[in-house]
């Protein structure tokens, strides 16, 4: 449900919507399930707002920033200005995280897959993209700030993570994760193992100390010098490995 304050803002005008913004500039706009229909708001500031199930209809949005914006919902029939995207969503990203994941608000129903496969972002900074869903398939995020990313359900066939920040990113299950790409995930900084099946993978030197690894599989894994934690060794599945663990203490 809208804020009301920051509906009759909107209502006001547009410059006093905007005066606000740029006084208040970490107050993000609830206008989620606002009647906007047939209002002129050519040049508003929409950046981050909350538009879900607003009604944009029949608005002159000429010029409007909606960079960041929450659009699930959103209805813009016979609005004037609504962006048009002529850029593939790869330049886009290289471009901007903001005008990709506004791009992908503007087209969330549509059924066609985003095709990432096979690009390039070694050393980009994609720090909060929402890449869920898309085909990264051999992608190359090597060394890549993926910070608060969103993966879920994002094919990940041979992507390659190796010194990527994937701190605070979202993944599928790490049972869904290829053992290979987990791995580099895990290298990167990941830790969300539980249930993981990591079975005759070499890790060796890697601190699993901050790591949920509640029944994890490392069945015939390699695990020299692996620094752990005693508690930590409970519900793992050690069948096989090999190798001397460093304990850490609580």
């Amino acid at each position: 449900m809208a804020n009301r304050s920051h509906l009759s803002l909107l209502r006001s005008s547009v410059d006093d919507f905007n005066t606000w913004r740029k006084e208040d500039p970490r107050t993000q706009p609830n206008l989620s399930g606002a009647n906007l229909a047939g209002l002129v708001l050519s040049g508003i500031d929409f950046s981050g707002a909350n538009l879900e199930d607003a009604d944009l209809s029949r608005c002159d949005l000429r010029g409007a920033n909606f960079d960041g914006a929450s659009l699930n919902g959103c209805m813009f029939e016979d609005a004037t200005g609504v962006p048009d995207f002529n850029e593939s969503f790869t330049d886009l990203l290289r471009r901007s995280v903001e005008a990709f994941n506004t791009r992908r608000n503007f087209h969330q129903d549509e059924d066609e897959e985003i095709d990432l496969s096979d690009e390039d972002f070694s050393n980009h900074d994609l720090s909060g993209a929402n890449l869920s869903g898309c085909d990264l398939t051999r992608t190359d995020f090597r060394n890549a700030k993926l910070r608060k990313a969103n993966f879920e359900e994002a094919k990940l066939d041979s992507t390659k993570f190796a010194g990527a920040d994937v701190t605070d990113a979202t993944f599928d299950d790490s049972d869904d994760i290829p053992p290979e790409i987990l791995l580099e995930l895990v290298r990167s900084g990941y830790t969300q193992l539980s249930s993981c099946d990591l079975s005759d993978q070499d890790l060796s030197g890697l601190d699993l100390t901050e790591c949920d690894l509640d029944e994890a599989i490392l069945v015939g894994c390699v695990l020299k010098n692996v620094r752990i934690r005693g508690s930590q060794l409970r519900d793992i599945d050690l069948d096989c490995a090999t190798g001397t663990l460093i304990l850490v203490e609580e």
